[in-house]
């Protein structure tokens, strides 16, 4: 098996998502495990979003609407009409609706505390990840996209969280080898883990290529 990590730019467009597919394809004898940040400049976005809902500033409606256009520009130029296409809007529009509840909270409470803002910063991976897992998927290429808040398990350090790797080794090989050993490829979002009580938890700056590696020393893998 071997762990595969995608950046920023990597998914940050419509192009480079299709020569991350190829990249896939050209390993599946490998059993790859794909793991992907969010598209590029989206998670300052996010929290310079968190900010301006703090201060209560009005420039935060247009940021919210052109990451939803961001999304959902991508995902019309990947996939045509149809069932992939509806699906992952759908994830776009609910994921949205989560971001607005959850700046909302900060605005009404003008106080931006370290576990809103890891909330607020995971939303990227978690929009960046669905849309790649259907890009496999619609190359024929079996595919199951795994949240990593049900593998990455940390503690409370919020903004910079440390994995506990005993219980993170345990989800890791519970959730991830029985796909592998299927020929199924899962495709985790990077940054993000969860407390054991499920709250979103961040891994700090560079977090997608920790999360690679934590994933990889659980499995084992060679990257």
């Amino acid at each position: 098996m071997i762990v595969m990590k995608f950046g920023g730019t990597s998914v940050g467009s419509a192009d480079r998502i299709r020569g991350l597919v190829d990249q896939v394809e050209e390993r599946l004898l490998q059993r790859p495990v794909v793991v992907v940040s969010a598209l590029a400049g989206v998670t300052d976005l996010l929290i310079r979003g968190a900010g301006l809902a703090r201060d209560r500033d009005p420039q935060l409606a247009p940021l919210v609407s052109r990451l939803a256009d961001r999304h959902q520009d991508m995902i019309r130029e990947l996939f045509g009409p149809g069932p992939f296409r509806d699906r992952l809007l759908r994830h776009v529009a609910d994921l949205m609706t989560e971001l607005g509840s959850l700046y909302a909270a900060v605005s009404a409470a003008r106080e931006l505390t370290p576990r809103n803002l890891d909330a607020i910063a995971g939303i990227g991976e978690r929009l960046s990840f669905e849309i790649v897992a259907a890009a496999l998927e619609a190359r024929d290429i079996a595919t199951r996209a795994v949240d990593a808040r049900r593998l990455i398990v940390t503690d409370e350090s919020f903004g910079r969280a440390v994995p506990l790797m005993d219980a993170t080794a345990q989800r890791v090989r519970e959730l991830l080898r029985p796909l592998a050993s299927q020929g199924v490829v899962p495709v985790i979002p990077g940054f993000i883990g969860a407390t054991p009580e499920g709250v979103v938890t961040t891994l700090g700056r560079g977090g997608s290529d920790w999360s690679a590696s934590i994933i990889g020393a659980a499995l084992p893998a060679a990257a």
